[in-house]
């Protein structure tokens, strides 16, 4: 569930495959566009690596799903070595005072076959008032320090540190502030294109799940959330079918119909026919776009969104309305959007978008209100600008 009063606002990668020293400014709407192969999909496995930290042995499992430590370093790197590190920027909570900024490092070095955590830095910056930052934790490969945030108590934890987990992962949570941020970190979220095929959850029959609140990223839930929705945020549901009409102006309505014990199919009405049509006779459009406007329109979203090529299988008409519905989720959660569809551009300004650059194997990333637009967004749109070379990030 996304907290209001939480986003991040830096992400610096040293060593992780083709991020190698790049840091990126975030904002609540990250629009990244860059050639195949530049790094965007890297980027936001990098917000996946963080949330694999929060968990005991997360960062094991991430690494061994993705082929071991060795293969995910930066080919030539003189030190077998990785640097990810994340700064959060607290939105003011309504009616009070923002909490401080904090900030996460962590240092991995390749150790035989796998690897180690060097170095584990949690922090808090203070009011000027006060000298220095505040540390939450402080580690190196042997030893870990917890500062207790209320008196002066340092604490050098009794439990035996094993290499590949975080203290992060294990700090009891008595700090509020800590703990809010490591659950944000622990709801990142990867939203790639959902599968269609004749066999795909999206295209069968499901199971109704009444806790439900989010859609899984394969669809697997779509029914069950949109129960939930329908059944408990009538405000959010209208949304959602008032999308689908712009996007499908002889859509009706969804309901679904009741094939099992506890199954569901998905049903579309649709003023063409009499009867509805199921989900397996749906277009790939048409479900893809019914699973974006659940999820950017669902009550409860993830904390942070990472969305993989979301215009797969939309008409241009469609990417209008999906750019509307993410400016408008942005306010709710954070999102961070990878893409080639140029056209998804135009109905952004500069500041929504990432442009990422890769040169002679160095890449890097350019927010798009630093590259000087303004004498050029008179006259043009920023697909216009892509087209045109001005934006930069082509092949």
């Amino acid at each position: 569930m996304a907290d209001p009063a939480f986003r991040l606002d830096h992400l610096s990668v040293s060593g992780y495959r083709c991020l190698d020293d790049v840091g990126v400014d975030l904002r609540g709407l990250n629009i990244v566009i860059g050639p195949n192969g530049a790094g965007k999909s890297t980027f936001l496995d990098a917000f996946l690596m963080l949330a694999a930290a929060t968990r005991g042995g997360g960062i094991a499992e991430a690494f061994a799903r993705r082929g071991g430590f060795a293969r995910m370093l930066t080919f030539g790197r003189k030190d077998a070595s990785m640097r990810i590190s994340i700064a959060s920027s607290p939105q003011p909570w309504p009616g009070g005072q923002a909490p401080s900024p904090i900030q996460y490092s962590l240092d991995l070095r390749q150790s035989g076959t796998g690897f180690s955590i060097a170095s584990e830095v949690l922090q808090q910056r203070r009011e000027p008032a006060v000298s220095g930052p505040f540390y939450f934790v402080q580690r190196d490969a042997a030893h870990a320090k917890i500062h207790d945030p209320h008196t002066t108590t340092i604490v050098e934890p009794d439990w035996a540190l094993i290499g590949y987990e975080t203290v992060l992962s294990a700090l009891v949570r008595t700090h509020a502030e800590v703990a809010r941020f490591r659950t944000h970190l622990a709801g990142a979220t990867l939203f790639p294109p959902a599968p269609l095929d004749e066999r795909s959850a999206l295209r069968l029959p499901q199971t109704f799940v009444p806790t439900a609140s989010i859609p899984a990223p394969d669809g697997s839930n779509l029914v069950s959330v949109l129960q939930k929705i329908r059944a408990e945020h009538e405000d959010h549901w209208e949304q959602l079918e008032d999308a689908l009409r712009a996007g499908f102006p002889t859509f009706r309505k969804l309901e679904w119909a009741i094939v099992g014990a506890g199954q569901a199919a998905l049903a579309w009405h649709d003023t063409r026919f009499k009867d509805p049509l199921f989900a397996n006779e749906l277009s790939s459009g048409m479900l893809r776009f019914t699973l974006l406007c659940t999820l950017l329109l669902c009550p409860d979203p993830p904390p942070i969104i990472l969305l993989d090529e979301p215009e797969l299988s939309l008409h241009p008409e469609l990417l209008r309305i999906l750019a509307e519905l993410l400016l408008q989720a942005a306010a709710r959660t954070q999102i961070i959007v990878a893409t080639h569809a140029e056209s998804l551009l135009r109905w952004f300004k500069p500041e929504h978008v990432i442009v990422v650059d890769s040169q002679d194997g160095k890449v890097a990333f350019s927010r798009g209100d630093t590259l000087d637009l303004d004498r050029w967004m008179k006259d043009y749109t920023l697909d216009e600008l892509w087209r045109m070379g001005e934006l930069g990030g082509r092949p």
